[in-house]
């Protein structure tokens, strides 16, 4: 099971479920619908899975990039930064 490096080296497991609702966090955040949001979240939280799962360690640093990607796409669709502002205040 992969494990996540934090910034100050401490591990813990990836939890994919730490992931979702830190994007739900976010998007609420923004002033967003959940519910108008959940194929973004649900795209995202794969994407990290799919990325994260095949190593032993990952950098938390990785895991934001991830994510920081998806939403930088998911802005160019929608035209709207309201995402990416929660995001970094998260």
């Amino acid at each position: 099971m992969t494990q996540v490096v934090k910034r100050n080296g401490r591990k813990e497991f990836y939890n994919e479920d730490k992931v979702r609702r830190s994007l739900e966090a976010a998007v609420e955040n923004a002033g967003y619908n959940l519910d108008s949001k959940r194929q973004f979240v649900d795209k995202t939280v794969r994407n990290v899975s799919r990325n994260v799962k095949i190593m032993s360690e990952v950098p938390s640093e990785q895991i934001n990039n991830i994510i920081e990607r998806n939403i930088i796409q998911e802005e160019k669709v929608s035209g709207d930064s309201g995402i990416k502002a929660a995001w970094e205040r998260y």
